[in-house]
């Protein structure tokens, strides 16, 4: 997660059972080190507000599209059994 729009408050109750790491799925060089021995990628980063798409277009299709395409890739590249 990169926490744009999301609070880390909000995982607290999780934090123990999990791996919380802050990237950018839009820079391929800084995600493809964690699809190392990985089986599975539930792939939940996007931006889905409506008014802030049309105020910053560029930045809803470079994380969607882009950033997609490169957890598509490292997926690729590492072998993930399952892409979700």
């Amino acid at each position: 997660d990169n926490f744009s729009v999301g609070n880390l408050n909000n995982l607290k109750n999780f934090k123990n059972k999990i791996d919380i790491i802050k990237t950018d799925i839009r820079n391929y060089n800084s995600i493809i080190k964690y699809f190392n021995n990985v089986d599975n990628v539930f792939h939940l980063a996007a931006l889905a507000d409506i008014v802030p798409s049309i105020e910053r277009p560029d930045e809803y299709y470079s994380t969607n599209v882009t950033g997609t395409l490169n957890v598509l890739k490292a997926s690729i590249s590492k072998k993930i059994r399952r892409f979700i």
